[in-house]
């Protein structure tokens, strides 16, 4: 697919067509589209929504892929870059260790992103990775080398992780305290509190197990994302999700009405989260979508199609005693095709002279 002279804005038209109110309030999803047309046409993005009650500004995340052109990391901090350059070749160690990098642009008004977007690194999903030694060659070539205290915080972590616990991903944030990093880790869940607590987490072991237990009766995949400096910071983040979509999987609507009861969404936030999962097809809205994917689906009918997915990626509940609970909803929109493994032979079908279709042009 074509990035060149265009944005993001084309999916977020799409995925923003329908009103979402009031988890997507009108003024954050004019800030988004405003904000999208500066970036490339990104195959996977997603929000970060707040639950509670009330209107919030909504965050954004693109997925980087290897080798799309840098020039749009201008606004990142500067060793952006180089991580994504390293990462992109193949005989670099990172190549085989790195998933995929995400970048987070916080929005605390409306209107536009805070100042440099944190980064998220996925590790590729390895038991035997030794996570600091994945934070420390990430964060080298950010040119963010780890501190004396955060090395040994780390050496203390691989030494207390039970298993099968891993490291998911590490979180980096340019415009916050740059001596803590953000870990997403899987770790079985009711050693997790045990876990926690000889790291140095201060909080009411009995306390957090008892709410815990009550989440894992209500959830399929549970990881835990914290943050970490000389100790494990007070709050945890309980990351919550399904395989399956809505419509597919009752429990996503139960966990709704589980936070909704617990104070922690908005009931009017609910409708907009069931009806979030969905598709949109170049071939059944055909004026929505730009010429140059018309002209590829064209190009390759009817061996391949493409589409834009809309899916609930997770939940997080973050924790943290004597404070009030909060909740999020984090939303994923990616392009794809299906079929895609006919894609080349349909390429080399047309490469044969046979006659193209011609490039529409917008409407």
């Amino acid at each position: 697919m074509s990035i060149v002279g265009s944005s993001l804005l084309d999916f977020l038209q799409l995925v923003l067509m329908q009103p979402r109110e009031p988890l997507i309030p009108a003024a954050a999803a004019q800030g988004l589209a405003s904000f999208g047309s500066t970036l490339p046409r990104f195959p996977m993005s997603g929000f970060e929504c707040r639950l509670a009650r009330g209107n919030f500004p909504v965050d954004l995340s693109i997925c980087i892929e290897r080798q799309m052109p840098l020039t749009f990391l201008g606004s990142c901090h500067q060793g952006v870059p180089n991580l994504v350059t390293e990462w992109s070749k193949v005989a670099s160690p990172l190549s085989a260790m790195i998933q995929d990098i995400w970048l987070e642009y916080d929005f605390n008004q409306y209107e536009a992103p805070v100042l440099a977007p944190g980064i998220f690194v996925t590790a590729v999903r390895n038991p035997g990775l030794d996570p600091g030694h994945f934070i420390g060659e990430v964060a080298r070539f950010l040119g963010q080398p780890l501190s004396d205290s955060l090395k040994a915080t780390l050496a203390r972590l691989k030494n207390l992780l039970p298993a099968p616990g891993r490291l998911v991903r590490v979180g980096f944030f340019f415009n916050r305290n740059l001596q803590s990093i953000r870990l997403e880790m899987a770790l079985p869940s009711m050693a997790a509190g045990q876990f926690f607590t000889e790291l140095g987490w201060p909080g009411p072991l009995a306390e957090f197990n008892e709410w815990l237990k009550r989440l894992v009766l209500q959830t399929e995949s549970l990881h835990f994302a914290f943050d970490l400096s000389d100790n494990i910071h007070p709050r945890i983040g309980m990351v919550c999700s399904y395989k399956q979509s809505p419509k597919r999987d009752s429990r996503w609507a139960a966990l709704f009405s589980k936070l909704v009861g617990d104070g922690l969404c908005d009931p009017d936030k609910v409708a907009p989260l069931l009806a979030w999962p969905g598709v949109h097809r170049p071939s059944t809205e055909p004026e929505l979508w730009p010429g140059d994917i018309i002209f590829e689906n064209q190009l390759f009918a009817p061996e391949a199609e493409s589409a834009l997915v809309r899916k609930i990626s997770h939940l997080k509940i973050q924790w943290e005693n004597g404070v009030p609970l909060n909740a999020k909803a984090y939303l994923l929109f990616r392009y794809l095709w299906f079929n895609r493994e006919k894609v080349m032979a349909a390429a080399f079908k047309q490469s044969q002279g046979l006659p193209l279709p011609r490039y529409p042009e917008r409407g």
